[in-house]
């Protein structure tokens, strides 16, 4: 698999496939441990101090940045589980909803926020958009950006890739785990 954006873990990141590429664009990062033994040696960086630098201090401030992003959050008129296009910056609650319905264009990016666990299929992103996952996110599908300057951010508790994706687009944050499964 092939992979793009940008990682954090709040605990470990692995791969015990082996098979996942990140590209050199790609920053990953992680409380605990990195294994990811598909990825180019130039993104396995030890910074000294690092957990505490990130976590130590910033930690409680980064969790009550996104305690409050949630507040005026949309909350995503989607089931346990989502496949097929997600328009992040609609001015409606489901994200299959194209742009020009009327109302609110959010050319900045709009904040989603899908309470309890979500699994995305295969998933197309078009506009800017963040997605907090008040649960756990499992990917089951490869994903991808309609035009070029499309960007989505995704945060959960943790994270699971399966064997199904083939590609994934967006950064990443997660404070629990996030794992990529064997084929």
């Amino acid at each position: 698999m092939e992979g793009g954006g940008d990682v954090f873990s709040g605990k470990d990141l692995s791969d015990p496939s082996g098979k996942i590429r990140f590209d050199t664009k790609s920053v990953l990062s992680a409380k605990g441990t990195i294994d990811v033994p598909g990825s180019p040696p130039e993104l396995r960086w030890k910074i000294p101090s690092y957990d505490t630098v990130m976590w130590g201090i910033n930690q409680q401030k980064v969790n009550a940045m996104i305690d409050k992003i949630k507040q005026s959050a949309t909350t995503a008129a989607i089931g346990s589980s989502y496949e097929g296009n997600w328009v992040l910056d609609n001015d409606g609650t489901n994200p299959g909803t194209p742009l020009g319905s009327g109302g609110t264009n959010y050319p900045d990016g709009k904040v989603w926020i899908k309470r309890g666990d979500l699994t995305l299929g295969n998933v197309t992103f078009s506009g800017r958009g963040t997605i907090i996952v008040d649960g756990n996110l499992t990917i089951n599908g490869s994903s991808g950006y309609l035009h070029d300057n499309d960007f989505v951010g995704i945060i959960a508790n943790n994270i699971t890739i399966t064997n199904n994706v083939n590609a994934l687009v967006g950064a990443y944050y997660s404070n629990g785990n996030i794992e990529m499964l064997a084929k």
